[in-house]
């Protein structure tokens, strides 16, 4: 009876816990093991959202390395592409200079020869 007055003591947010004594004094102790079970889910779960964060910085890193070094490479790419336009041009120049010479020798030869 005294349990009935409790339950109109309640006030109205609260619901009124229903049962015998062993099952509610049952509900208390598994409330212990079920808050436990809780709060270590809770806790495996923070560790597996800080090791994702530790991988996601650790991602982002070498993307920003990535990046740089991608950035260096073409900067190179650039310059050794004007070395090899200049290299390639001065090939040209040189096998026009020897034909022209080839022709400069060919003509003494002739002029030498009559």
């Amino acid at each position: 009876m005294r349990f009935y007055l409790l339950v109109f003591l309640l006030p109205p947010q609260m619901d009124p816990m229903i049962g015998s004594d062993e099952e509610l004094q049952q509900r208390i102790d598994n409330y212990d093991e079920e808050v436990n079970q809780r709060r270590d889910k809770l806790k495996k779960a923070e560790a597996k959202h800080a090791d994702v964060e530790d991988e996601l910085q650790s991602t982002r890193g070498r993307q920003n390395d990535l990046t740089t070094k991608k950035g260096r490479l073409e900067a190179e790419a650039q310059v050794c592409g004007a070395c090899a336009w200049s290299l390639t041009l001065s090939i040209l120049l040189l096998n026009e200079c020897y034909r022209l010479n080839e022709t400069g020798l060919r003509a003494a030869r002739l002029q030498y020869t009559r």
